[in-house]
Parts: C-alpha cells; sequence; structure tokens
C-alpha cells in the first residue's frame, strides 16, 4: 500500500491528458474519437452490470485516452497507468463498480462536449473514489493489526 499515494498522483497528472485530447492532437477526429470512448465506456457498464471481468476493458478506457492524448509524456507512463487501474480494481475489491460507470461517463461527455475543465473534474472524481476507498481498507487493516497487537 505504500505505493498506492504516488500512483494516485501520477493519475491526477494523467487527468490533463483529457484535455489534450479536447485540444485536437488526437490523430482522429473529436467525433470518431468519442464514438470509440462511448464504445468503451458501453462496454465496461455491461460487463460490471453482468458481473462479467471488466479490468481489461477499464485499463483500455483510459490508455485509449492516454495514447489519442499524444502526449509524449503520458505515452511513455501508459505501462502505469495499466498498472494503477489494475491496482486500484483489485485493491477496492471492485467496490466502486457503479462510481466506474459514473465518472467513466462524465469524463467521456465532457470530451464530447469540448469541456477539458468538466473532463478533468469527472477524472478528479474517479480518482478521488479510489483513494476514498482504498485509504477505508488501509485503516481498517492498521486497526485490525493495532487490536492484534494489544
Amino acid at each position: 500500500l505504500l505505493h498506492i499515494p504516488p500512483l494516485i498522483e501520477i493519475a491526477a497528472v494523467c487527468s490533463g491528458k483529457v484535455r489534450s485530447v479536447i485540444d485536437n492532437r488526437c490523430t482522429l477526429t473529436l467525433e470518431k474519437f468519442v464514438q470509440l470512448q462511448v464504445g468503451l465506456c458501453d462496454t465496461v457498464e455491461y460487463k460490471i452490470e453482468h458481473d462479467l471481468y471488466y479490468i481489461q476493458d477499464d485499463i483500455d478506457f483510459h490508455t485509449y485516452i492516454a495514447r489519442c492524448s499524444k502526449n509524449k509524456v503520458v505515452e511513455q507512463i501508459i505501462s502505469i497507468i495499466e498498472t494503477a487501474v489494475l491496482m486500484f480494481v483489485n485493491l477496492t475489491h471492485r467496490r466502486l463498480r457503479q462510481e466506474t460507470i459514473i465518472t467513466h461517463r462524465a469524463i467521456t461527455k465532457s470530451i464530447a462536449e469540448h469541456d477539458p475543465v468538466g473532463a478533468r473534474s469527472a477524472m478528479t472524481m474517479h480518482i478521488s473514489y479510489n483513494r476514498a476507498a482504498i485509504k477505508e481498507i488501509y485503516d481498517a487493516r492498521n486497526r485490525e493489526l493495532e487490536n492484534q497487537e494489544q
């Protein structure tokens, strides 16, 4: 759990990648990007609602935005983004499934509406849900360890 704060900080910095997509650095047209991004949202939502394995699709959602941003720094840390998503989903024991649907939709909607502030806010909310859930698990674990020591 000691690696979680740096990964959350990296994810927060990466939320700026959404703005890059909106600023038209993506090689796709914005309409095509949004169409593909909506498809990724739909897939994650469907799999969550049908209790299917969705982690790879969640990873694909985030890495698609990162790849389309054409941000050289973000492109270099895609493997970190992939690891962070996998770790967050596993650490939170998939408790944030509904929050994932809501925030992914908000991110995609903001991109479609050319709203970089909304996209960044939605990404920040997504990260905040994960941070709070992980902190809650971490704190409960610490309390449990303290009780065992007494």
